[in-house]
């Protein structure tokens, strides 16, 4: 709106490589429509584009959207489908939390939060931001001072970024530090002064996001080597509100089946299905809950997806032994690989023959790449027969043997060639587009590899002409996304899929792992950014291989990783072929600490699952999340990545490193803490706390009402059992919480019970009400309310009462903690005072 010449002079001083002028803004129904003109340009790599079109969107009151695309070419852009929300304002662009500004010569935008002023976009950077060329994009961004930056994965880093270069690009780099991985999401969190904003470039396209500092002002600075700029800003102001509107927009967290929060155990080697059958047979001798078992890749036949090794798991064992599991109310999941071997006579290969299904490469044959069967095609997750064939393949195999959900690995995508295996010589470069070697390369690997290592050429092509250059990053959201609706569609019911490749919006289709990590102390103290991470991405069904998966692990490492990891939201132990076997009965500490933890776990499965539905809902946007997201104007919360909540109260606290019997952790001071184990209240503040081999600490925050269950065995043994609820209340008495109940398995199920709880209370006397919000899940009338324990009540109350009559109590003057013996099913709506 302003023009200021003077920026316009430094920036040419400073010799800025592209500088472009806003000729005209329009305002449209819902926002602006500009033409932008290029006044001085570069050749750095490639010509900049001489006119370019803004488009400014106040998509919702908390979200805008904007974009930066060439208005003569139709330029790549991430398929609709991708995006879940596409809803417009139905009032006045007054209504929005944001105001917009931009100057003309050069352009710059600034977008501001009208709360609070905050700035959550500015692309004014001297020097000049936007460059617009055929295979180099590139925009900056101010970010202030005194910012804490979150997001730009997957990278295994600490969670809080540091100033350095972010590669978007999807990669089978298994466990090496700040390289791009298996997953791209152009999504960061930015927190200032306790304010959270999110932004989110919606691109698939490979890129490097630099983020850096000048004279104490932070700056990011996008470069993406194709497609538009499609940026969308969510205006917060809560970490946790952010996630709930960057979740509207590319996908609500899938519901996961009740039996997926179990324990699961895998690893790549088992030879047979007599050993697997042992395994199974050792967790029940050890009394460890063992929920679900997987097989890797050792039972197939040829490493053929959709196949049983004949002899060692032949189809009738295989098919009666999943039928024991599931008779004993436990579960199958198993893999499977992108690449379908190029055989005669292998079905999925001569059905995909038939539907001509497969990428093709510059000279239009089927792309040969090469994996675990040797040479084969991959399926072409755009043609618009493709989920026809993979459903009708994961049938097939599921008529064999009733597996309940899919492991998808591979799918980065990965090929043991650097592009196609024919060999072929990639074409020279005609001076126009070129997608094998583009003027700009990203730092694929950390040491810019070319974009085909150990992957498909990029000029390969996809149907409808679309191609591997543009579409790379969306494999594993492609596959994601047909494997949930063939396993929805052939059981009837919610399935678990998990991948390892992943995109944005990736967590509506199922889940994720952090892939090949390593049986190291560092391994199992980065699982934690990266499991809050992908929580922030919207993947909430994550986890990382408990006890390690490359390397021989120790009993000592694998104890402690089975503290924390029977918190993931997917818990798993895994680790690979040829390393000695880690079942977590085969050391005696190993095992103690098992049945300790994945007892907790199993008793506030509750919690966890009224955290998935209430993300599947938008009520929540994680399940679990990092100190900082309760606690953004605490700047000592701002970096604490090694201690994670569940929900908004039950903060676990791991030990990390080795021969450590005691641990540090941070309390904000500002809320009220209490021991998960005594129930007594501790102080805030950096705390040091004994921690032994067979102990984790666990606290509750102060305003938490937690629902409890009665564990068993295998999950379908406990949906009866009795509940119990903790009231926790914070320094001014009050306490909240929730509890959802449904079958654990209907898609989209009306059938289903939702309960609220309030508290208050002033140390001596005080009330709990529920309340019911949804009751058409008739089970829940049989389930049985246990107890409620009454924390921080300073001394014996003379009277209980639950809806006017009295209760039977208990008092315990060392944690004062009060102990009401309920009699009612959960579902029922009670009032229970006490003074």
């Amino acid at each position: 709106m302003r023009v200021f010449l003077l920026l316009l002079l430094v920036a040419i001083a400073l010799g800025a490589d592209t500088i472009y002028r806003l000729d005209s803004v329009q305002a449209s129904k819902h926002g602006w429509v500009g033409s932008l003109s290029l006044v001085e340009g570069s050749s750095r790599y490639g010509q900049d584009l001489p006119q370019l079109r803004l488009t400014i969107t106040f998509q919702t009151e908390d979200r805008l959207r904007f974009t930066i695309s060439d208005p003569n070419v139709t330029r790549w852009r991430v398929p609709s489908f991708t995006i879940a929300d596409h809803s417009l304002p139905t009032g006045s662009t007054n209504h929005s939390k944001f105001e917009v500004e931009w100057t003309n010569e050069p352009f710059s935008l600034r977008i501001t939060r009208k709360s609070d002023l905050r700035v959550l976009f500015d692309t004014n950077v001297l020097g000049g931001s936007l460059t617009f060329q055929d295979q180099f994009l590139q925009i900056s961004t101010q970010l202030g001072q005194e910012s804490a930056i979150y997001g730009l994965g997957e990278q295994i880093s600490n969670m809080r970024l540091d100033y350095r270069n972010y590669t978007l690009w999807t990669l089978d780099e298994g466990t090496v530090e700040k390289k791009n991985l298996y997953g791209s999401h152009p999504f960061y969190m930015q927190v200032t002064d306790g304010k959270a904003h999110g932004i989110f470039l919606h691109s698939s396209n490979g890129m490097d996001v630099e983020y850096t500092t000048t004279d104490g002002v932070d700056r990011l600075t996008y470069r993406v080597i194709g497609g538009i700029f499609d940026f969308y800003v969510f205006a917060g102001p809560t970490p946790e509100e952010v996630v709930m509107q960057y979740t509207k927009l590319v996908g609500r967290p899938y519901l996961p089946p009740y039996w997926s929060l179990g324990f699961h155990n895998c690893r790549w080697g088992y030879k047979d299905l007599a050993e697997v059958k042992e395994v199974v047979k050792g967790y029940k001798d050890a009394d460890i809950p063992l929920e679900t078992m997987w097989t890797d890749i050792d039972y197939m036949d040829e490493y053929r997806d959709f196949t049983f090794d004949p002899i060692r798991f032949p189809h009738d064992e295989m098919k009666r032994w999943v039928d024991e599991l599931h008779s004993n109310g436990q579960h199958y999941m198993l893999i499977v690989d992108p690449g379908i071997q190029n055989k005669s006579g292998y079905f999925a290969f001569d059905d995909g023959e038939k539907l001509n299904l497969w990428v093709k490469n510059r000279h239009g044959e089927s792309f040969l790449g090469k994996v675990w069967p040797g040479l084969v095609y991959f399926p072409d997750w755009f043609h618009p027969s493709a989920n026809e064939w993979w459903q009708a393949n994961v049938q097939r195999h599921h008529d064999i043997a009733a597996f309940d959900g899919m492991w998808i690995d591979m799918n980065e995508i990965i090929n043991f060639c650097d592009g196609d295996c024919r060999g072929y010589t990639a074409p020279v470069s005609n001076g126009t587009f070129d997608p094998n070697f583009p003027p700009y390369g990203i730092n694929n690997a950390g040491e810019r590899k070319p974009l085909n290592s150990r992957s498909l050429d990029m000029d390969a092509t996809h149907y409808g002409g679309l191609l591997q250059y543009n579409v790379h990053n969306l494999h594993g959201y492609m596959e994601a996304r047909s494997s949930t609706m063939a396993m929805e569609k052939i059981k009837g019911e919610r399935a678990l899929v998990i991948s390892r490749s992943t995109y944005a919006g990736s967590g509506s289709h199922g889940g994720h792992w952090t892939g090949d990590n390593d049986s190291t102390w560092r391994s199992l103290q980065m699982s934690l950014p990266d499991i809050l991470n992908f929580n922030m991405y919207g993947v909430p069904m994550i986890g990382a291989d408990i006890c390690g998966f490359n390397g021989g692990t120790t009993e000592e490492l694998c104890a402690r990783w089975i503290q924390i990891g029977a918190f993931y939201p997917f818990s798993r132990d895994h680790n690979a072929i040829n390393e000695k076997s880690q079942e977590l009965y085969l050391w005696k500490s190993v095992a103690e600490n098992a049945r300790k933890v994945l007892a907790i776990r199993y008793s506030i499965l509750p919690l966890y699952y009224t955290l998935f539905y209430e993300a599947h809902e938008g009520i929540v946007g994680t399940v679990i999340r990092p100190l900082w997201f309760h606690f953004p104007e605490d700047i000592q919360a701002l970096d604490v990545d090694e201690q994670i909540f569940v929900g908004k109260g039950v903060l676990v606290t791991p030990v990390l490193t080795q021969n450590a019997t005691e641990v540090t952790g941070y309390f904000p001071p500002s809320s009220r803490w209490f021991d998960f184990y005594t129930f007594r209240e501790i102080s805030g503040g950096y705390v040091t706390l004994p921690a032994p081999l067979d102990t984790i600490p666990i606290h509750l925050r102060g305003g938490l009402i937690l629902p409890r269950q009665a564990p068993s065995y295998v999950l379908r043994d406990a949906i009866n059992n009795p509940y119990d609820i903790v009231v926790v209340p914070d320094y001014d008495g009050r306490a909240s919480g929730s509890l959802y109940l449904d079958d654990g398995k209907t898609i989209d199920t009306r059938e289903y019970t939702y309960l609220t709880f309030e508290a208050q209370s002033n140390g001596t006397a005080g009330a709990v009400a529920s309340k019911v919000q949804h009751d058409s899940y008739e089970n829940s009338k049989k389930i049985p309310l246990g107890q409620v324990s009454l924390l921080g009540v300073d001394r014996r109350p003379t009277e209980v009462e639950v809806n006017g009559q009295s209760f039977e109590f208990d008092y315990e003057e060392s944690s004062k903690t009060v102990t009401v013996h309920m009699k009612l099913p959960i579902s029922s709506a009670f009032r229970l005072t006490w003074a």
